[in-house]
């Protein structure tokens, strides 16, 4: 029988999905037997204990590894695998799984893990300031400010965590000056949050970028403008959905190298990790990492 690979983000018991990590071992090894396949079920304390474990994985020759967390645990294993040729499958199980939406992977664990001995493909990644790599969107300003209040919050979990602290942070919106320069074209804006997007979704399903595909060799850069609270209140709803791009405080280009700059201190999070402050330089990087997903085989 062929053996299947389980990394456990460190994380996901400090989640809304804590009483559910009870048994996860079991769960997983069920789960993988259920489609031939015998679980190795890795469950390290840290994050550097996490990099670790995928690098050895990736060093046994393993064709494949399942990463069992939300977004940020995929943004470790992504800058840990994308040298390699080891493909990452991803099983849910964080606040966020955006990463998961975004390959087409099933929010069930047990259809995840038949998901994860699927087909294999490549994606492209965010190359952040040529030392860091995203797979799902790079944000600054109120994006951020939102993400740290979640992440403060001991209940509830999951999208809920987002939807609570968006509506907890926006009294407190802060309009940023900032200039993206987009493939040369530099553009000044006064802008509540910038997203630059690979994926389509961030913070637990917000549709922020509805046309980005990690496979278009694109970023798709989405800005929105200083926007009175009160609109604000009306225009995340509406970007839960995708719908928000037609409103025209809302501006959206596309490109494959982007600058983003402030004369303000404003740090940059990417797949919800902290990165660093700006300025800071993204590029696309293509077909850098290789995933396991619906029709990912090509």
């Amino acid at each position: 029988m062929q053996q299947l690979n389980f990394v456990v983000n460190p994380a996901a018991s400090r989640t809304g999905r804590r009483s559910q990590r009870t048994g996860l071992a079991d769960r997983l090894v069920a789960a993988a037997l259920a489609v031939n396949r015998a679980a190795i079920v890795h469950q390290p304390t840290t994050v550097d204990a996490s990099r670790l474990i995928l690098a050895s994985i990736a060093a046994e020759g393993a064709d494949r590894v399942a990463v069992v967390g939300g977004d940020g645990a995929v943004h470790v294993a992504a800058n840990v695998l994308r040298t390699t040729d080891t493909a990452l499958a991803v099983i849910p199980f964080g606040t966020g799984n955006d990463a998961a939406t975004a390959l087409g992977i099933s929010m069930s664990l047990d259809r995840a893990v038949a998901g994860a001995i699927g087909p294999i493909g490549r994606i492209d990644l965010i190359n952040i300031g040529g030392t860091t790599w995203a797979v799902t969107i790079a944000t600054a300003g109120f994006s951020v400010d939102v993400n740290e209040r979640a992440e403060a919050l001991r209940w509830p979990g999951g999208s809920w965590a987002y939807t609570i602290a968006t509506v907890l942070e926006i009294p407190k919106r802060v309009i940023r000056p900032m200039t993206i320069t987009t493939d040369g074209i530099a553009v000044h804006h006064d802008a509540t949050f910038v997203a630059i997007a690979n994926t389509h979704s961030f913070g637990g399903g917000m549709r922020i970028a509805p046309d980005a595909k990690p496979d278009d060799g694109l970023l798709d850069v989405v800005v929105v403008g200083g926007t009175p609270r009160r609109d604000l209140i009306r225009l995340l709803p509406a970007a839960r959905k995708g719908k928000h791009v037609s409103d025209p405080r809302v501006s959206v280009t596309r490109g494959r190298e982007i600058r983003l700059e402030s004369r303000e201190t404003t740090v940059l999070r990417a797949d919800g990790e902290v990165i660093a402050p700006l300025p800071l330089d993204l590029t696309v990087d293509r077909a850098a990492l290789q995933v396991v997903g619906p029709n990912r085989a090509h």
